[in-house]
């Protein structure tokens, strides 16, 4: 008997440290019911976990067996009782308790006939699983049996409740993370933003306004080339009106025929584009991919941006960089109209002034005019 004490208490001490050294839960239970089987002597040791969704009772771990996974609804079962009652049950002969269901037997094969079975419950006595053993050795379970198995399983219960909140912390955790980060993204877009605006609202040019704009542009997205092609109001030709990089002004000349005439696309349909072209092996510049924005303004497109060869992505622009140069295009459509509608005003302004001239000239003649008749 002190021997069989002894080999208890040594049991529940490595379920103990598994308990104390480990997070996580597949390799806790493996201890903890590899230690179960082997203490109840018994043939099979299974543990269920609640479902706290489904209410159901589905086998965390098995031992002494292949079974595979197991979903019992509480109330089914001796194991679905005691998940619903919350008592531990101790049964010499399954197949003379109603509450038993054959059907695993009948599927498994596995013959039952002894069963003692316990409830687990958490800090504030709910229950969050059942651990189950199955046919003992030597005779039937007894009330020793159900004092040994009902201290693993206030262990068992630790273990699973820690985990589950330790999984829980490590979840919120990345969930501040995925926050964190896409905060700083929305910072350093709210940031590139602002420069944009406020090199185009600072300009007194178009010429000001476009360099400025791009200047903030490849500072963000570092890249090859850059160009802005406007829509020429009489030829309806696209033309470079602004072109940086170390390789702008070649990106300005084979703008419109990028991709076989996707510029064009995005000048016909209002809608950003971003490729990938085949690599080249004839000399000098080629470009490998590139993003098309339409400058646009009140529904008329006015041209696109065109940024080429990004330098600190090999793969090329993604997503997120095509929604920032689709506002970044936006605003240099207002710019471009801005710019117009002041040169309008301007010609008007020397058209005003050319017709004030001419009045007082033909004033300033009507007076001889009229002697000399």
């Amino acid at each position: 008997e002190l021997a069989q004490v002894q080999l208890q208490l040594k049991g529940i001490e490595e379920i103990s440290r598994a308990l104390g050294s480990e997070h996580n839960i597949d390799r806790i239970l493996d201890t903890v019911m590899e230690r179960t089987t082997a203490l109840m002597d018994a043939e099979r040791a299974t543990l269920f976990v609640v479902e706290d969704r489904t209410r159901m009772l589905w086998s965390r771990n098995t031992q002494g067996g292949e079974v595979a996974t197991i979903e019992v609804p509480i109330g089914h079962g001796i194991a679905g009782w005691v998940g619903a009652n919350g008592r531990t049950v101790n049964v010499k002969d399954a197949y003379k308790d109603a509450r038993f269901d054959a059907s695993f037997d009948t599927k498994t094969g596995f013959r039952t006939s002894s069963v003692l079975c316990a409830p687990l419950r958490d800090s504030q006595q709910r229950i969050i699983g059942v651990i189950q053993v199955l046919n003992k050795r030597d005779g039937y379970f007894t009330p020793a049996d159900e004092e040994l198995l009902a201290a693993i399983a206030a262990q068992a219960a630790i273990s699973i409740h820690n985990s589950k909140l330790y999984l829980d912390i490590v979840g919120k955790n990345i969930d501040l993370m995925e926050t964190s980060m896409r905060l700083e993204a929305r910072k350093a877009e709210l940031e590139l933003l602002f420069k944009v605006e406020r090199a185009a609202a600072t300009a007194t040019s178009l010429e000001a306004a476009l360099d400025g704009v791009m200047a903030a542009a490849l500072e963000e997205f570092p890249s090859e080339a850059a160009a802005v092609l406007l829509v020429d109001p009489r030829t309806h030709q696209l033309t470079t009106a602004h072109a940086t990089g170390e390789h702008g002004e070649l990106l300005g000349t084979l703008a419109p025929s990028l991709g076989q005439g996707l510029t064009a696309s995005v000048i016909a349909t209002g809608k950003t584009t971003r490729e990938r072209l085949p690599h080249s092996d004839e000399p000098g510049w080629h470009v490998r991919h590139f993003i098309a924005a339409p400058v646009i303004q009140q529904n008329e497109i006015l041209g696109c941006l065109v940024v080429a060869n990004r330098l600190d992505n090999p793969r090329g622009f993604v997503d997120q960089d095509e929604r920032m140069l689709s506002l970044i295009a936006s605003r240099l459509g207002l710019s471009v109209v801005l710019a117009r509608a002041l040169d309008e005003e301007q010609k008007a302004e020397r058209l005003a002034a050319i017709g004030q001239t001419l009045s007082g000239v033909i004033h300033d003649l009507k007076t001889p005019l009229t002697i000399i008749g």
